[in-house]
């Protein structure tokens, strides 16, 4: 027993020795070469641009573009140099999409920027009254995404001004999904909202038993979302009846 308690308190010591080591944030971004690879060459190449990074990188256009605690950054994808890098405010706090050249991002300061996907230079933003977790999504020129002030918001790309905007009762930590004229939006409140795109006006809402936090997804003519009740919810797109469910 005495053999027991010395080993494990061997591993204790070297874990938070570990965890001392490391208190940073990581601040790089890793591409790994595919398992055929050799294990020396497992890593095609390291960046370390700063900022501790969460959310999901893109790559397009042969770049790869990763949204990190400071900003923005452009990374070659074959060499893996800075292409250029933007600092955006408090840093990013939601995962990017890059559109028709275009990068759209959301803030800690509650901005969503739009930078030029080959300069990085910011061409515009639209101010929210709160930090923004939810990841963008563009559909026919239109860009829809949510803060966490509780507003969901449809912004055209064409005038870049709001066209409207919806209030829940509960942060926006998710992104929408569009199917026809309806997008769909979760929120904390627990609710998952259809609504109309034209107007921003609710055509259905179905109340779940806990919070909302997941992406909303569609397929065929169904939104299909996740609540923190348990249950992944099937959900006819155009009137909110539930089609199926699944219960973790």
């Amino acid at each position: 027993m005495k053999d027991i308690w010395v080993t494990l308190l061997v591993v204790f010591s070297a874990i938070v020795a570990a965890v001392e080591v490391r208190s940073e944030p990581i601040d790089e971004t890793m591409i790994v070469r595919p398992f055929s690879a050799r294990p020396s060459d497992s890593v095609a190449w390291i960046n370390r641009h700063g900022g501790g990074v969460d959310m999901t990188p893109v790559a397009a256009g042969g770049l790869v573009y990763v949204a990190g605690l400071r900003g923005v950054v452009a990374i070659d994808a074959a060499e893996g140099e800075t292409v250029w890098s933007i600092e955006l405010g408090g840093g990013a706090t939601s995962s990017l999409i890059e559109h028709n050249g275009s990068i759209y991002v959301g803030t800690f300061d509650g901005h969503l920027h739009v930078v030029d996907a080959i300069s990085g230079e910011q061409l515009w933003s639209i101010e929210t009254g709160g930090w923004i977790r939810s990841q963008p999504v563009i559909e026919e020129d239109v860009l829809y995404f949510g803060s966490n002030d509780s507003n969901f918001r449809a912004v055209s790309l064409v005038s870049r001004e709001i066209l409207w905007q919806f209030e829940t009762s509960g942060w926006i930590l998710g992104s929408p999904a569009v199917v026809d004229d309806v997008v769909a939006i979760g929120s904390v409140d627990g609710n998952l909202y259809g609504l109309d795109r034209e107007t921003g006006q609710e055509v259905w809402r179905l109340e779940t038993n806990n919070e909302i936090t997941a992406n909303v997804v569609s397929s065929a003519q169904l939104f299909i979302c996740g609540s923190k009740d348990g249950i992944t919810y099937g959900v006819n797109a155009s009137d909110g009846s539930v089609v199926w469910t699944y219960e973790a």
